[in-house]
């Protein structure tokens, strides 16, 4: 009788539909075994954390699988981060740290982490700790890496217009960050026009999740490792990176489009720009709402805007200046947009809509509130 193998069941089953086909994979996908893991766990946020249920899920389903997990934080600065929370609901041990210097892995029920997983933890895990494991890591990045490497990859993939991402599961590297062997993927995910980061984090989150368990299931992390080959995507999107968001990323740069501006509100929040004001020094203004203008918009406001004015004069009207002095660029054409709104004219002959101003230090008020105090301000005291 000839040996069965699993060539054979899988051809004998063909054609047959069970009722679960994630299942029927589980069963049959991997003939990898791997000693009972005892994890370390690095996290933070509410995308480290849907991982860390699913992990704990897994713990609870087949416990011969996953014997001890240990959950890794950093301390929290104003107020606690959320996995730590988490953890404790289930039960979980905790451990606080920020740096590895100096630390050693814990040894659960007496023996040893094998297992590291890392995902948004902000700390790089040093070879000393990789080498120490007997599985090394495993790291959840929500981009389709080689793409958008770094702190910030959903930010600057909304930020560069791409129209879709995934996330990877990849090995801990030993010396840079996102830089390991890509095991797993979870192909193309689409964005959906005008999308935020709240909401692209919305649809990866669980995908990511899920990616873990197919991973840990799949004992990707056992020996040969298996890489996977990254969905096809244009060059110049491969080789874009996604470091850190900082302020200065939120400043306002003229010279885009009515469309871009629009997009870095939606994905950044508020953006800002320095203004100069008479006999003072420049003052940041804060946008707390922005939204794109066609030229038609724009040229239906300009008409109103001569037609009529409730708090001026039109004789009066004609002396104000219809420009804003912005620091970063020249001076930047602006016209009334109704309800308090103001239209800021960009180089593409669209605009972008501000409905409301945070000067520094002050209040929020009306874009045309704020705007009609620093017109008059400049007309008092003309260069």
């Amino acid at each position: 009788m000839l040996p069965v193998t699993l060539k054979h069941v899988a051809s004998s089953l063909r054609g047959y539909a069970p009722s679960s086909s994630r299942v029927f994979q589980c069963a049959f996908y991997s003939t990898k075994v791997s000693k009972p893991l005892r994890v370390l766990f690095c996290g933070s946020d509410g995308f480290s954390s849907a991982a860390l249920r699913v992990l704990h899920d897994e713990q609870r389903r087949d416990p011969q699988s996953i014997a001890s997990i240990d959950v890794l934080c950093r301390p929290g600065k104003r107020t606690e981060v959320p996995i730590k929370a988490v953890a404790q609901e289930l039960g979980l041990r905790v451990h606080e740290r920020d740096t590895f210097t100096g630390w050693q892995l814990p040894r659960p029920d007496g023996t040893a982490i094998n297992l590291v997983i890392a995902v948004s933890f902000g700390l790089f895990v040093p070879p000393r700790i990789l080498k120490s494991t007997e599985y090394g890591g495993l790291n959840l990045h929500p981009s389709l890496l080689p793409a958008f490497p770094g702190a910030a990859p959903i930010q600057r993939t909304l930020l560069a217009g791409v129209k879709s991402t995934g996330v990877s599961l990849q090995t801990l590297d030993e010396k840079a960050f996102d830089r390991g062997i890509i095991l797993a993927t979870t192909g193309k995910l689409i964005i959906e026009e005008n999308s935020r980061y709240e909401d692209v984090l919305e649809m990866l989150t669980p995908k990511a999740a899920e990616l873990l368990r197919e991973g840990i299931r799949k004992k990707v992390y056992v020996p040969p490792l298996e890489a996977v080959k990254a969905p096809d995507m244009p060059a110049e999107v491969k080789q874009m990176s996604a470091p850190k968001i900082t302020p200065e990323d939120r400043r306002i740069d003229w010279r885009k489009s009515a469309d871009v501006l629009a997009r870095y509100h939606r994905v950044l929040g508020s953006l800002w720009v320095e203004v100069a004001y008479p006999l003072q020094e420049p003052k940041r203004w804060i946008f707390g709402d922005v939204e794109e203008c066609s030229e038609g918009t724009i040229n239906e406001a300009m008409t109103k805007s001569v037609e009529e004015d409730p708090s001026l004069e039109s004789s009066e009207k004609e002396k104000l200046p219809s420009t804003i002095p912005f620091l970063e660029t020249s001076h930047i054409e602006y016209v009334d947009g109704g309800d308090g709104a103001i239209i800021f004219k960009t180089s593409d002959g669209r605009g972008v809509k501000v409905r409301q101003i945070t000067v520094a230090g002050q209040k929020k008020r009306s874009a045309a509130v704020v705007v009609d105090e620093l017109r008059r301000l400049w007309k008092q005291n003309p260069i």
